[in-house]
């Protein structure tokens, strides 16, 4: 082999080892920024990691989170509720604790409610404009604030309704290292009803749902 031909193969040698090395840093860091669902036997808990925001948070086994959220008559997909348009925001993660539709084929009544969603959503979003009325009620109702896992929060009502349908829920919101961070307690639904059907669900039932959010909203915390 002459010095040319060794030349050529260390050049392509070296090259390939660059490669690999690039691909392993690649390949550990895409392991280590990727969300991460656990399960804790021993309380009866999961627990959702998320590294790309540090935070995680524990909620009932038998619950299945998502990194999608539905849109609802008056409530949509936005990285929070009643967000500001055009921002960069994203929603990280929902936790739907009940969800039910009694809607026939067409859309026609069935039973009481015709729809029915209680979940937590998590958002977050570092656009400037996010930034900035992320503690300030502006248009909302300011109802104090709460400390979780030893980070204030300020809350805000979320309150929307017509068409016979409706949606209720809290804002808790932070900023922590420069993002605004939003863990809603939401339901929404629907409002009309018919003629009393043996399968209607009470109003209390459907607020027992709601009203398990706090408890895993209490178990947030950064890392």
């Amino acid at each position: 082999m002459n010095k040319k031909s060794i030349i050529i193969l260390r050049v392509f040698i070296i090259l390939a080892l660059a490669g690999l090395i690039a691909w392993i840093f690649y390949f550990l860091y895409q392991i280590g920024s990727e969300e991460s669902y656990s399960q804790n036997s021993q309380s009866g808990l999961k627990v959702y990691q998320n590294p790309e925001y540090g935070f995680e948070i524990s909620y009932p086994e038998n619950l299945i989170a998502t990194t999608t959220f539905q849109s609802y008559y008056h409530l949509n997909s936005d990285w929070r509720a009643d967000a500001f348009p055009e921002t960069s925001g994203k929603g990280i993660v929902s936790i739907p604790v009940y969800r039910i539709e009694n809607r026939g084929k067409n859309g026609e009544f069935v039973s009481y409610p015709m729809y029915f969603d209680a979940e937590l959503r998590i958002g977050a979003s570092s656009d400037p404009k996010d930034l900035e009325a992320c503690l300030s009620a502006y248009n909302e109702t300011a109802t104090g604030t709460e400390i979780i896992k030893g980070i204030t929060f300020s809350k805000f009502i979320i309150q929307n309704a017509g068409m016979m349908q409706y949606v209720q829920g809290v804002s808790y919101r932070t900023i922590h290292n420069n993002v605004c961070f939003a863990l809603e307690q939401l339901k929404t639904g629907s409002s009309y009803r018919d003629v009393p059907n043996p399968n209607d669900i009470p109003d209390s039932v459907l607020d027992s749902y709601y009203n398990q959010i706090p408890s895993i909203i209490k178990t947030f915390e950064f890392e």
